[in-house]
């Protein structure tokens, strides 16, 4: 409940702060909701760094409601990515267009294994390669997001990764193998 007030807060101030600029805006403060259905929070920051370029960063806490396979998960989860635009941008929305991007994710969690009946950690890293869209309008921005790339280290039973997921599609299962997809919504500034 008070992690809900804390970012209504921080939303409420961001929101201000958006609606009485007129310049150009060249950051970003996002979130993903989907994944607080998913049992983490993410809150990612972005910053133009010019006309096509920019970078990414996201920090998450892995625990908040239920995952969805009731495991209980606890721990953390970083970001990092540097978009390039495919396509020529509008100068007054530097944060607007098709892009593409190399992606760094890291997850470390504890959780109940139900076979064993005991909490075990999966720590993994992933480099994604990331295909999306960002669309901006006012003040608000969205960004719809497809990659894939290997994957290092232990992963949990579930295969859920909270950052990405390993690949588990048409029968094939490869724990090498990650997938990222989804819809960040947030404000620019």
């Amino acid at each position: 409940m008070i992690m809900k007030g804390i970012l209504s807060c921080i939303f409420l101030l961001i929101a201000t702060v958006v609606f009485g600029q007129e310049q150009i805006r060249k950051s970003a403060l996002k979130t993903t909701f989907l994944s607080w259905a998913t049992g983490s929070i993410k809150l990612f920051y972005e910053r133009s760094l010019s006309d096509m370029q920019t970078v990414e960063c996201a920090l998450g806490y892995i625990g908040v409601m239920h995952d969805g396979k009731e495991n209980n998960p606890k721990g953390v989860l970083l970001r990092g990515g540097y978009k390039w635009n495919v396509l020529l941008r509008d100068i007054e929305e530097p944060l607007k267009g098709l892009y593409l991007k190399p992606e760094l994710m890291f997850s470390t969690f504890r959780y109940d294994n139900k076979e064993k009946d005991k909490r075990e950690r999966s720590t993994m890293l992933a480099l994604i390669g990331e295909v999306g869209y960002q669309w901006v309008y006012k003040a608000f921005v969205v960004d719809f997001f497809w990659g894939i790339g290997p994957a290092f280290g232990k992963e949990a039973d579930t295969w859920y990764e909270h950052g990405f997921m390993l690949f588990d599609f048409f029968g094939l299962e490869c724990k090498n193998i990650a997938c990222s997809s989804g819809v960040k919504v947030g404000w620019v500034f």
